[in-house]
C-alpha cells in the first residue's frame, strides 16, 4: 500500500496555505516542501543504501524537514539531543548505530 505524501499534495494544490509556525515564522506547504526536498538532495548525495541517519539540528525547521526527508528516502532518522543536552562522555553514534550525521553545528 502506498501512502500519499500530503505535504507534496498540499504544496501543489494549496502552496501558500499555512503548514506550521516554527520559531515565530509562518511556514507554507510550499516552503516546507522546499526544505524537505533540499534535505532529500543531501541525503541522496551521501547515502547509498537504507541506513540510519543521525539528525543533530538546532533549528527546528531543519529537524522536522529532515525527518520527512528521511521518510521519503526510506532511511531511518535518529534524532540526537541538542549539544547543550548531550550527556558528557556518551557516544551517541555508537549507542544508536547511525551511519551518517546531518547537522547545522
Amino acid at each position: 500500500m502506498i501512502i500519499n505524501d500530503l505535504i507534496i499534495k498540499q504544496a501543489q494544490n494549496n502552496p501558500h496555505k499555512l503548514f506550521c509556525n516554527i520559531d515565530n515564522q509562518s511556514i507554507s506547504y510550499l516552503l516546507f516542501n522546499d526544505y524537505v526536498e533540499q534535505m532529500q538532495i543531501i541525503i541522496r548525495s551521501a547515502v547509498k543504501s537504507e541506513i540510519k541517519i543521525g539528525l543533530n539540528f538546532n533549528k527546528k525547521i531543519f529537524l522536522l524537514s529532515s525527518i520527512i526527508a528521511c521518510n521519503r528516502e526510506k532511511t531511518i532518522p535518529v534524532v540526537l539531543p541538542s549539544l547543550e543536552n548531550h550527556v558528557p562522555n556518551f557516544d551517541y553514534k555508537k549507542a544508536s548505530g547511525f551511519d551518517f550525521e546531518l547537522n547545522d553545528n
